[in-house]
């Protein structure tokens, strides 16, 4: 057997990490190749999903309304990753995805029946960010949580802020933001107890 050389042992390691920023970003990337046909077959939709075009709970998350909203989620999504790549990479981060985009498509169905329409990929990135604070625990994960909090109950009294939509040309549905908390708390929780772990938090660990 051929010993893998200490950079390759790295590389592989780095691919992995960033297996779920890479693949998420290439897949926004590829939707807004499609267009604005593209688009309207892959948001979420509620009259679409009622007729049982399920597809659109998970590809709703990977479409946008244009450059600046793929853009301001693709940086967020970087920032995201920042702060939570120890917590979320292999499984957890795809489960806090997976979970987050499955629980904002399901809110916004069951309870924000004002919402015709929905794209963008900001109610996960709120998932990603729930999943990273309840993992990591600590100071740290304490700190995140509280802050992603504080976001929500700002969104929750005052909408999405108005330089945001300028930007993008349309509202913020903030409801996807708390639902992708919901989702991303839910993920958490349940890798937490597959894994027979005693409790919900720990310690956050060096990668």
């Amino acid at each position: 057997m051929i010993p893998t050389s200490a950079p390759t042992a790295a590389w592989r390691a780095a691919l992995v990490r960033a297996a779920l920023p890479l693949a998420l970003a290439t897949a926004c990337l590829l939707a807004a190749s499609l267009g604005e046909a593209g688009r309207n077959a892959l948001r979420y939709e509620r009259e679409a999903l009622t007729e049982l075009e399920l597809w659109r709970v998970l590809t709703a998350h990977l479409v946008h309304l244009g450059p600046a909203h793929l853009a301001l989620n693709l940086l967020g999504l970087v920032a995201v990753w920042a702060l939570g790549a120890t917590e979320l990479r292999g499984r957890p981060g795809w489960l806090a995805a997976g979970c987050s985009a499955l629980v904002v498509s399901a809110g916004l169905l069951i309870a924000e029946p004002a919402v015709a329409w929905y794209v963008g990929l900001s109610g996960v990135l709120h998932g990603l960010l729930a999943a990273s604070a309840w993992r990591a625990g600590g100071w740290f994960g304490a700190t995140l949580g509280i802050g992603l909090v504080l976001k929500l109950v700002l969104e929750a009294l005052h909408g999405g802020p108005a330089t945001t939509e300028a930007l993008i040309g349309a509202p913020v549905v903030v409801a996807a933001h708390l639902y992708g908390a919901v989702g991303g708390s839910l993920a958490a929780l349940l890798e937490r107890g597959c894994a027979g772990a005693p409790g919900i938090m720990r310690r956050r660990q060096s990668p």
